[in-house]
């Protein structure tokens, strides 16, 4: 796992290819947006919500369903607010719209991050243990 992580920081272009049409699906281009990640990080993230409440004493399964539903509502408003600022700049792009979702739900990967080192600064109270939980983030 480390030597496909360490492997895929060497690699010198980023771009997205294209063919005539749009741009090539994700299962021919590596650096084609797909959903993968940005699915398994919101999936993620509910399990980690869940986790906090957990700690809390205030967890409902309830809860979890609340949070899925305002986190899928956000991203669509997201994705609106996307749309429309591209709409009225005028901007053209071959972006589709799950382009644009997949882009979008990059963020649950930093909010677990920044959760996971809330919940490591509550239990831990050392910076060592912190530092480590990062290491273990980042290799993994």
């Amino acid at each position: 796992m480390t030597i496909i992580i360490a492997r895929s920081m060497s690699t010198r272009d980023w771009s997205v290819k294209y063919e005539q049409d749009g741009p090539v699906q994700p299962r021919f281009e590596i650096n084609a947006p797909d959903l993968y990640i940005p699915t398994m990080a919101y999936v993620t993230y509910l399990l980690v919500a869940g986790l906090v409440l957990g700690m809390q004493e205030r967890f409902n399964p309830e809860q979890i369903g609340i949070l899925a539903s305002s986190a899928l509502a956000w991203c669509i408003v997201e994705l609106a607010v996307y749309s429309c600022t591209l709409y009225i700049t005028q901007v053209e792009t071959s972006l589709r719209t799950l382009d644009l979702l997949a882009y979008a739900g990059y963020k649950f990967v930093g909010t677990i991050k920044v959760t996971f080192k809330i919940i490591a600064i509550m239990e831990h109270n050392n910076p060592w243990q912190a530092i480590r939980d990062d290491y273990i983030f980042f290799s993994f």
